[in-house]
């Protein structure tokens, strides 16, 4: 898929979901029966983020104690263990920021021989985690991962 493309269906997604979301919020009786549930509409919004830019390979939603709210990752990837591993970052990454006097974290990045981790603060308390390929432009990443939390805010 073109980038082009790419950019017009990730947007027009998250005009779907807002739509359907809103719906859900504003009458629940209107949805009954066919209401999605918080977790699939994490998921889907992960989805969209998915779609909006093929550098991002993994994804995933946690509570900051490393709960998985919601994910989009490899079957061989264990949650259990990405969860507690992404709320250590989030723990160590704050705790060195505040030591080192450079104030919030923003963002936490993990560079490998196959690619980044990234992980940023959705919202008080939650975590998106994403997994991008060695190839990736992390500007695009970023500005995605920015864009989902917008997405998320709706939700959480």
């Amino acid at each position: 898929m073109s980038a082009f493309n790419s950019f017009i269906f990730g947007n027009f997604e998250r005009g779907i979901l807002y739509k359907e979301f809103a719906l859900a919020v504003m009458n629940p009786s209107l949805v009954q029966g066919n209401s999605m549930s918080r977790a699939e509409l994490l998921t889907r919004i992960l989805r969209t983020l998915h779609t909006s830019s093929p550098d991002i390979v993994a994804s995933a939603i946690l509570s900051e104690d490393g709960l998985m709210l919601a994910s989009a990752l490899p079957s061989g990837l264990d949650e259990t263990r990405i969860g507690g591993m992404t709320a250590t970052l989030l723990s160590l990454g704050s705790r060195a920021a505040h030591e080192l006097e450079r104030g919030q974290v923003q963002e936490i990045v993990v560079r490998g021989s196959e690619g980044y981790a990234a992980v940023m603060n959705a919202s008080t308390g939650t975590l998106l985690l994403c997994l991008s390929s060695k190839s990736a432009r992390l500007g695009v990443v970023f500005y995605e991962m920015r864009k989902t939390i917008d997405d998320l805010s709706n939700v959480l």
